[in-house]
């Protein structure tokens, strides 16, 4: 898949498009199980979710699509709110 996450996009949104596409292909007739449907979305998000993808690995975790979308968006959350609070850091600076 040559789909990858660029940086700034909402990975709700990206996240959606992947599941569009591997249902698109499972409409055609492909066998996709959940795993690799998981996998595919790990692998196409943007480096700045790597400290996710490496929790799950390390973890052995197992989520559905659900609650693989739930927890991206909610380490979304919490890493916009760090560099939101980085940058009022460095506001208060000067």
């Amino acid at each position: 898949m040559k789909v990858k996450m660029m940086e700034g996009t909402s990975v709700r949104q990206h996240v959606l498009k992947i599941i569009s596409h591997i249902h698109e292909a499972e409409i055609n007739r492909a066998q996709i199980d959940k795993a690799t449907q998981v996998g595919m979305i790990l692998e196409t998000l943007s480096p700045s979710f790597l400290q996710f993808k490496s929790k799950y690995f390390m973890n052995k975790l197992t989520y559905n699509l659900t609650q693989l979308l739930n927890e991206l968006t909610t380490f979304e959350f919490l890493l916009e709110g760090k560099q939101q609070s980085e940058a009022n850091i460095v506001e208060a600076r000067f």
